[in-house]
This record gives C-alpha cells, structure tokens and sequence, in this order.
C-alpha cells in the first residue's frame, strides 16, 4: 500500500512508501536524550524572583510598550547602503521574552493557558475561551514555573528549577485556581513527564532519579496528592522509556533498545539499534503491534521506518531524504495514525501525511494568509487547534483555529514591538572545507548592507551534536542591527546531515570541527564579505569551547573572542557532569575522548594548556549554577589570562545556569558585549 506525500509549503508532491491521519508531535534528538547533554543554544527566557501584578509587568517593560506603539526611527544607529535610517533596537526588546508564551489548548478544547509575564518573572495563567477573563494560578507561590502541560481537562502540572541546576520539580494546580501541590522532592532530585495517561486522568507517569541520582526509574503520579509509587526499576542505563496507546510501558532505550509484549513479558533486545546504528522508537502503530522508529540502521541518514515487534527488525520504510536526517514524525492522538513530518532542510520543509491534515493546513492557509506556520497543540477531538507563525525576523504569532465553525482568532502577538522591517534575514549558504566537506550555515547581513567589507562575528553552536535551524535568534539579531555580519555554520560532528557526517566529528574538538569554521572564516573573506580585520568569534556552551579554541589555535583570524558557558579544559569536562549523565559518559568518551586512554589528545584540544597563544582581548560569562560546563571552566581560565597579564574580562552571574534566563542578566550580559565588540572590532 501506498500513498501520497505532499510538500505543503509549495504543493509539491512526491511519491514516498506507506502512511495516514493527524497531530502530536515526538521530537528526537541526535545524542540519545538532549535535556542530558552538554547544552545546546543559548536559551532566553525572562525569569526572576518573586510575583508582581500586571500593571508591574508594564511598568518594568515600558521600553517594550513603547517600541509597541511608535516608529523607532527617530533614533537611528546608522543609515544603510541605500539610505534609509535604521534604529539601533535596544538589547531588551531584543531578548525580551513575549508578555504571554507557550499557548496550550485544555483536552476538552474549552481552555487555553499560558506562561504570563508579572513584574520580574512568569506565572501560569488560564483563560476560558469565549471570556476575555485571564486568571494567574501561580501568583502566590513562591517558584516560577518554567514549563506545563495539562493532565487532564482541570488540572494542570508545572515544573520548576529554583536555582538553575537542573534539578526539575512538578507542581500540580487546578485550572480554577486554589492551592499549588508539590508533587516531586525538593532538591537533589529531577523528574520528567513520560505519559500523561488519557485513561487514567488523575495519574501521570514520571521518571525520577529518587532511588539512584544517576537513573530515572518510571513512577506512577497521583496530580492531586503527590502519591507516587514505582512501578519500573531502571536496570541501569536505560535513557528513555515509552508507553503505548494504552499508557503500556513496553519500550525502553539506552545501550540498545528493549521491547515487551504487556506489562507482564519478558524484554528483549532488539538489534537495530547500537552505538554505531541508532533506532529511536517514536510511537506505536495505531492496532499497538508494532513501532515507528527513526533509524540510521546500516544506512547514512536517519529515516522513518514501521519496525516489526516479532523480529526487531526493521519492516517499511516510510519516510526518508536523500539530503537531511529526519528525526520524528507526527501523529494524530485521536486516530493514532501520523500525520506530518517536518524535516529541518535549509528552512523547515513540512511533509504532508494524510488528506485531512493537508487540507486543515490549506483552510488554515487561505484564511489567515500565512506559509510558515505550525499546527503545535489540539483538543482531545481535534476541533480546536493552536497554530504558531514561524520566522526569522519575531517570535512569530498564535491562533487558535475552530474546524467545526471554520474560524481562525488572533491568541497573541509574541512580539508586536520588533518591526520586520529593520531586522535582518537568516540566508542560508554552503561552503567547501580545505578537505572537501560541504559545510551548511546561515549568514546574517546588516539590513540594507551591500555585503562588502563588514565586520564580522563567528557564531558556532552549542552542542556540538545538534545544529543551527532557520529560526528567530536574537543574538543574530542584535549583531545585524548593530553592523555586523553573523556566520553560523553546521561543521561536521553537528546533527541532522547523517551519520557519516556526525561520526567525521568524533575526537575533533579542536581540530577538524574547529577547522570547519576556520574555513567559514576564509571563505568569507575571499567572498570580500569580511573584512579581515575585525572579526570576533562568539558562542556558547560547546560554541563557547569554539571561540576560545578560535583564539588559542588560530590567532591571527581573530581580533576578539567572548565565551559564554564555555569550556576550557576537556579533561575534567566529565569528570565534573552531574550523575544522571552517567549512563551518557561512554557514548561522550568515544566522541569526545576519554580522560585517560585519550589524555594527550584532550590536552592538546584544551585551550586553558594554550593560553600563552591567546593574544585576542577575551569576554568570558558564566553562571554559578551551571551543571552542564561548571564555573570552574571559565573561571580558570581567566585567572590563567589574568596571570600572562592578558586583555580578559569575566562576568559572573550567581543566580543563573548553563543559559541565562532573567532579563536583568541578559540586559547586563549583552550591555557589556555591545561594548566590547565596538572597542576591539
């Protein structure tokens, strides 16, 4: 059997092997569980410390309000190529979290929630659709919630990180209002959401480390009292567990992947899945028989195949493309059948999988005049949905869309403030390395440059095993406006090109991958974009390790670095991880190195033993509380600077983590920056 594939963005169609009906999506990262590792982007996010009311939150956002409601243009930073006056954009409209975030729909379709901004932090609130009504639920309790998901139609869970270590707690609350219930321990221990069971709605099932900080065992959840009770024991280095249709536990992935016919069987291994070979389950198939799994199993790219529960063997192909990983698929929690599939190509490419879902995305379409867009959350019947605008230029907009009536509302506006017209387009591109490599990025010009002799910043990602998306970055954003050019390159050891591509960057911190943007570089100054002369690299987390690489191998390419939850020395990297990444550390030594077997190796990629080849003036920050690369990496690393008497300057924030969430540390953070890049570049 076969079916039609259709390319919505542009009605292209292909013919691809097997598929059907709509919504919900299982996301898959490259590196096993991606909350575990090193740490990817540098996340913002507008936290704080205590309630306010919402006359507050204007209050400490009348920059935003402002920016809302006149032109900009009064005040301009510079005038472009043709003329036209474009405003220097303030760092905090920039990096200002929207006022409302992270729209949910109520199973029953009759609510929606959000995070709302209050003074100097967000609490969870809800609305009745219909009402214009809003009621914070969180208001008096003394934890911020960071993230939420309904588990059933009136109550809702939210979790929290009070310190920024990591440790994620759960907090139950009515959709009404009243007391918040702690659900999860204090400190010391970190839960997360496996399934929230449809047939049981007063029971989630959770992993949590309570027994043994460095495995999750599966709990069941009581999200009214807190009652919990284990009901699998992790056998050590299971990474991820996965329930069927029913709420069944029957899969478990870490060294492998097991499989279980009921609650009651056996497990046994499957063979499709190893270090070298990776097979992520994704879902069952919608009678519970067998598997949906992205796998690179003896092939190059990740693709989407059914797998057979008899065998363990992979049965249909369903989606695969010749260019680009494909990591999940998305399906509808109605019928159980898929309904999309979204490969990150250049730009997002949504691939159509059933006739319902193509044509809710072409009313949707027509209605409301958008291409870039994203069905995200629906109602238990599929007649209410939350669509989401995607961009590079603002955080987008929601509507919530009625099937039935054939109706699209205007939720929110993320960012009214940011006008399109003075922010700058993410461009993708490709470059050759000096061994052939195609290396795909995005380049970021000034809005209005002619691209001629810019000052430059080299932007790597964290990671590294991820990659850079076409996608609103304020940080991108921030150096536009302010006159540079911003690279962003994919080099080899980065998720979503294949296997081969990914492996090209085992035990090459340093080296090949640091070669990678090293050739960015050069080819943009033979394009006679760069001016070689001011160029400064900049990232974070593994970006981080890549600017102080940049300054510690290559010299003389750069005349300034700054390094934001970085790395300076590989060999105590793992050495100082949290426990929960224990079952991580060996698929980590054998693409980073192993402190002993590999010690010249992680020494010679070690920036904090080259030291003496920084001559580049170098802007380090760090947050206290960081659990993915410690303090202890950048603070090293300046007093080691600092001894040679050499140009550094270190901001340190003690009430943040591996990201900076609050917009006091942000403002302050790229305060300093602003100042640095205009003094060295």
């Amino acid at each position: 059997m076969s079916f039609r594939l259709q390319r919505s963005e542009n009605s292209i169609s292909e013919e691809k092997p097997k598929g059907s009906s709509f919504f919900k999506g299982i996301w898959l990262f490259a590196l096993l569980a991606a909350a575990f590792l090193i740490g990817f982007s540098f996340q913002r996010g507008c936290q704080a410390d205590r309630k306010t009311s919402f006359d507050s939150k204007q209050n400490e956002n009348a920059d935003l309000i402002q920016a809302d409601s006149s032109e900009p243009g009064q005040n301009p930073s510079k005038v472009d190529d043709s003329g036209t006056f474009i405003p220097r954009i303030p760092a905090r409209q920039l990096f200002a979290s929207p006022f409302r975030k992270d729209y949910k729909i109520s199973p029953d379709g009759e609510w929606v929630s959000f995070l709302e901004l209050a003074g100097n932090r967000f609490d969870l609130s809800v609305q009745r659709l219909g009402s214009e009504k809003t009621q914070r639920l969180t208001e008096f309790y003394s934890q911020e919630p960071q993230s939420y998901f309904w588990a059933n139609d009136e109550r809702l869970v939210f979790m929290t990180d009070p310190i920024g270590d990591e440790n994620w707690q759960m907090h139950g609350v009515s959709k009404y209002g009243g007391s918040v219930v702690k659900l999860t321990p204090d400190q010391g221990e970190r839960a997360y959401l496996i399934d929230a069971l449809e047939n049981e709605p007063q029971i989630i099932l959770v992993g949590m480390n309570a027994r043994d900080a460095k495995v999750f065992d599966m709990y069941r959840l009581d999200v009214y009292s807190g009652r919990k009770e284990m009901i699998e024991q992790n056998p050590g280095g299971v990474t991820r567990w996965l329930t069927d249709h029913q709420g069944v536990l029957r899969v478990s992935l870490g060294n492998g992947m097991r499989y279980r016919e009921n609650a009651n069987s056996e497990w046994k291994d499957f063979p499709t899945s190893s270090a070298a070979n990776q097979s992520s389950p994704l879902f069952f198939t919608p009678d519970n028989e067998d598997l949906y799994v992205a796998s690179n199993f003896q092939r190059d790219k990740m693709a989407i195949y059914i797998l057979d529960t008899d065998t363990g063997n992979l049965q249909n192909l369903v989606f695969e493309h010749r260019n680009f990983d494909v990591y999940s698929m998305e399906y509808s929690r109605k019928s159980k059948r898929p309904t999309r599939i979204t490969v990150e190509a250049e730009k997002p490419i949504a691939y159509v999988l059933d006739e319902r879902h193509q044509t809710l995305r072409e009313r949707i379409r027509q209605k409301l005049s958008i291409t870039d867009f994203e069905i995200y959350d629906s109602s238990r019947d599929e007649n209410r949905m939350l669509i989401k605008t995607k961009s590079d230029l603002n955080h987008g907009k929601c509507y919530l869309f009625d099937v039935q009536r054939d109706e699209a509302t205007l939720l929110f506006d993320y960012s009214p403030w940011l006008k399109s017209k003075y922010m700058a387009n993410m461009e993708p591109i490709k470059y050759e390395t000096s061994d052939g490599i195609t290396i795909h990025g995005y380049l970021t010009l000034p809005k209005g440059s002619a691209g001629v002799n810019l000052p430059t910043i080299i932007y790597p990602h964290g990671g590294p095993w991820t990659r850079d998306v076409w996608r609103y970055d304020p940080a991108v954003q921030f150096f536009a406006n302010r006159g540079y050019a911003v690279l962003q390159m994919n080099f080899r050891g980065s998720a979503g090109f294949g296997k081969a591509f990914l492996q090209a960057g085992y035990k090459q911190w340093g080296f090949a991958m640091q070669d990678d943007i090293t050739d960015g570089v050069l080819w943009l100054i033979e394009e006679g974009i760069t001016d070689p002369d001011r160029i400064a690299i900049y990232g974070s987390s593994y970006g981080g390790y890549a600017a102080l690489a940049g300054l510690a191998f290559t010299p003389d390419l750069y005349q300034a670095g700054v390094m934001v939850s970085g790395i300076s020395n590989l060999l105590t990297l793992l050495e100082e991880a949290p426990p929960y990444w224990e079952p991580f550390k060996n698929s980590m030594y054998s693409r980073i190195g192993h402190p002993i077997d590999d010690y010249e190796l992680l020494k010679a990629a070690s920036p904090i033993f080259h030291a003496d080849k920084i001559e580049a003036p170098l802007l380090v920050a760090h947050g206290r509380n960081d659990v993915r690369t410690r303090y202890e990496q950048g603070a090293e690393m300046v007093n080691v600077l600092r001894t040679r008497s050499a140009e550094v300057e270190f901001i340190q924030f003690e009430a943040e983590g591996h990201s900076f969430k609050s917009m006091e540390s942000l403002a302050a953070f790229y305060d300093a920056l602003e100042k640095f890049l205009e003094e060295h570049l």
